[in-house]
């Protein structure tokens, strides 16, 4: 069993790789980018939300995928979390795109927004045409409710700080800004095939 939660993020990431045929390049920009996040996991002024911003391909979405392995890897030592605000390790993973399909849309967004851990990956590609905005309605109001109820939400995108006021406005482009602890990925992608 991995001792730090650093050991536990590789060891995460390492299963994801060993399941799609990968490995991941061990990197001083990696290591430091895991430190940052383990830091950000146990700091006792806690954020309500993560938010990973990058280019397509740095690794946004694995990070989640290996974020959401830990958390049920932890669940199996819940005394090992020290998060001073989610009391519970359940999680819920959301593409922000599957937002735009009506029939599913409100029974998405009542998972998400109910579960103690929301994982929100790919804000900003749920905009199909900039004329439909259920989705982004949608997503507005989830991120400010959980930001009302101090939520954990882990959050992935492409999107720049200004393209989500743009987007979403000033009260959640604020909310993310503020509540939020924003990692950047700005390496060069990290996956490669053996």
């Amino acid at each position: 069993m991995p001792e730090t939660i650093e050991e536990s993020l590789i060891y995460c990431l390492n299963s994801l790789g060993c399941e799609r045929g990968e490995y991941f390049v061990d990197s001083a920009d990696y290591h430091l980018m895991l430190v940052t996040l383990s830091k950000e996991l146990t700091s006792a002024q806690s954020k309500c939300g993560l938010m990973f911003y990058g280019q397509f391909g740095t690794g946004k979405t694995t990070f989640i995928f290996a974020l959401l392995k830990f958390f049920k890897l932890l669940s199996s030592y819940p005394s090992a979390w020290t998060y001073q605000e989610v009391d519970s390790l359940e999680s819920c993973y959301l593409r922000a795109e599957d937002l735009r399909f009506p029939i599913i849309s409100h029974e998405k967004f009542l998972e998400a927004a109910s579960s103690p851990i929301l994982f929100l990956d790919n804000l900003g590609l749920e905009l199909d045409k900039p004329q439909d905005n259920l989705a982004v309605e949608l997503i507005k109001n989830l991120i400010r409710l959980r930001y009302d109820l101090r939520m954990m939400t882990i959050v992935s995108t492409p999107l720049d700080g200004e393209s989500i006021r743009e987007i979403y406005g000033n009260q959640i482009a604020s909310i993310i800004r503020d509540s939020y602890s924003v990692i950047e990925f700005e390496w060069l992608p990290f996956r490669k095939q053996p």
